[in-house]
């Protein structure tokens, strides 16, 4: 198989494994989001477990295939290092919120391909997404700090607050590990808006872009118009001379 091969194949993989791979980075966030949120049983636990590993190895699977077809392998380790970060970090068992921030990274990583083509629907999923992270991760680190999250539901209302940059303040983080998932949560926050301020601009532009030149060939229609009743006046006037 020769260079040119490989990538054109790397670029059909990589086309039909992104909404797939999309689905099951949900998925394994959900797989470590119910044990923390429900009290379930061991043969449940062990379940969710099984089912974790499965789409760790589906992860695992992937990136070896596409390292093997990419031309410039090392380069290509280096490019997609989040794809690497989420096949070792399940190996890292004490770091367990990091888990949490690297499958949200992988999330939007992979949202990026269908950021042109639907905009506000991937702004809108990556906002829930960012919120629920990150009322997840606040409350494993609040909860049995004594601060104002005491229960998920406050996590919950302080991440709306943040990413929204409100801040009432009624509910803050005290642990260093929470004020550190507040300060990726503000600066996730005013990426979105920023980025939904730019397709909001960039919709008007596309708009004045397909209107002009409706508009133009109208301005010139009347140019026209207005040029052929000047000469037809000339002519009435030297009729009548």
């Amino acid at each position: 198989m020769t260079k040119d091969q490989r990538q054109a194949l790397l670029r059909r993989v990589e086309h039909a494994t992104d909404a797939p791979m999309l689905v099951l980075s949900v998925a394994f966030l959900v797989i470590f989001v119910l044990p923390e949120l429900v009290r379930m049983s061991p043969a449940a636990l062990e379940m969710l477990n099984a089912l974790g590993w499965f789409i760790w190895g589906v992860f695992a699977l992937e990136l070896l295939i596409k390292i093997y077809l990419a031309p410039k392998r090392m380069r290509y380790l280096l490019v997609h290092w989040v794809d690497v970060l989420t096949v070792i970090v399940p190996f890292l068992r004490p770091l367990r919120l990091l888990r949490v921030a690297v499958v949200i990274v992988r999330l939007w990583d992979e949202s990026r391909t269908m950021l042109r083509r639907r905009t506000f629907s991937v702004i809108g999923l990556s906002s829930l997404l960012l919120v629920f992270a990150a009322a997840l991760g606040v409350y494993i680190a609040e909860r049995e700090a004594g601060g104002s999250i005491a229960s998920f539901s406050d996590a919950v209302w302080w991440s709306v607050t943040t990413i929204t940059t409100v801040g009432y303040g009624d509910t803050y983080p005290t642990t260093p590990t929470g004020r550190g998932i507040a300060v990726l949560l503000m600066l996730a926050g005013i990426s979105l808006f920023g980025l939904l301020t730019a397709r909001i601009a960039a919709f008007f532009v596309e708009e004045e872009a397909t209107t002009s030149p409706e508009l133009a060939e109208v301005l010139e229609r009347l140019a026209r118009i207005e040029q052929q009743n000047a000469d037809l006046q000339n002519q009435l006037e030297h009729r009548d001379d």
